[in-house]
């Protein structure tokens, strides 16, 4: 099979998952997000089997271009059902609209503050929305959705046919995957966090050991060796000083590789994983590690739900002992439905 993904990638790109990240000449960009790599390496590694031939998009590539050298397109995309993307929808109409062959656009979701803002974001974005939506199904594609609240949106728009598959950064290690709690004491639990860190500031007070994992914000603190002349001041009016004191002290962790992740949660000795962030949390799971999700948004909380991650209420995070939720957290869901998901996902 010849797949097109459309989406550019280049050696520079944080999105891109082949290179080994040299970080004294890399290139960053103050709106990367590293979670966005690791979802997007979950939907390359889910669709790189043997019969698949895969190129990713280039912008010389005409809609006769496409047609004539791909049998289909995968669109991965994220929160573009938002205000924020109404441009972007309309573009990806006219850019798109000569082609004929199948777009299947993966791991889309909507973005809200929560679920009781559902009515309000379909207002703000139904005339683009739709016409997006109709101009994938025109082509005989389809939708993969992240979650049951994204759903509700595209009932609401009239389109009640999408398919749930949840996030593909989970589906990359295979159908296996399970998650088991240790049976620990309170002394032996080591956290890895992330988020935002007034989230956990408890939680780094309570446990010397725990570690704050970084997803693109304070790169130029970590790795330029002038992220001073960038403004020291900036940094504490945004995020506090408590984020300058995790970096004084080697207590925060920014991984461009998510192999390099993954290997230094499970070398570490990592074993609880809490958070705002769900990537954050996500490649703990594929570590091996237990997580809990502070679900702040629509786009964490409906991750979370479809996977049966559990999810911790914002008081909790701030005001409760971390062994606590530990303790009261479950993986005997998650470990049922995981399989069954993953199944699906891949027809």
């Amino acid at each position: 099979m010849r797949i097109l993904i459309l989406r550019e990638i280049s050696q520079n790109s944080i999105d891109d998952i082949y290179s080994v990240t040299d970080y004294s000449r890399y290139e960053y960009t103050g709106a990367a997000n590293v979670g966005n790599k690791l979802w997007f390496s979950g939907l390359v590694s889910t669709v790189s089997t043997d019969d698949n031939q895969i190129t990713f998009l280039t912008s010389d590539m005409s809609s006769d271009y496409i047609n004539e050298n791909f049998d289909l397109c995968i669109k991965p995309e994220a929160n573009i059902f938002s205000p924020h993307f109404i441009r972007y929808m309309d573009w990806h109409v006219e850019r798109f609209k000569g082609v004929r062959i199948p777009i299947y656009v993966i791991a889309c979701g909507a973005q809200a503050e929560s679920y009781d803002k559902l009515d309000e974001l379909v207002n703000s974005i139904r005339e683009p929305a739709i016409k997006f939506i109709r101009s994938v199904y025109a082509t005989g594609g389809e939708f993969a959705l992240r979650g049951w609240f994204t759903y509700e949106l595209f009932s609401k728009l009239g389109f009640p046919n999408a398919v749930v598959t949840g996030c593909p950064s989970l589906y990359q290690v295979g159908s296996t995957l399970r998650v088991e709690k240790s049976h620990l004491t309170r002394f032996e639990l080591k956290p890895a966090l992330n988020g935002e860190i007034p989230l956990c500031k408890k939680a780094l007070a309570d446990y010397k050991d725990s570690e704050f994992f970084d997803q693109g914000i304070y790169y130029g603190a970590l790795f330029e060796p002038n992220w001073k002349s960038g403004g020291v001041l900036k940094y504490i009016k945004k995020y506090g000083a408590e984020s300058l004191n995790l970096i004084k002290t080697g207590r925060m962790n920014l991984f461009i590789d998510m192999p390099d992740w993954i290997d230094y949660l499970k070398l570490g000795g990592f074993n609880f994983s809490c958070g705002s962030r769900i990537h954050g949390n996500i490649i703990s799971i594929l570590a091996g590690v237990p997580a809990a999700v502070c679900a702040l948004d629509s786009r964490t909380r409906e991750m979370a739900e479809f996977f049966d991650i559990p999810i911790i209420k914002k008081t909790d995070m701030c005001n409760k002992d971390l062994f606590k939720i530990y303790e009261e957290i479950s993986y005997e869901k998650f470990n049922e439905t995981f399989s069954d998901k993953y199944e699906a996902y891949r027809q």
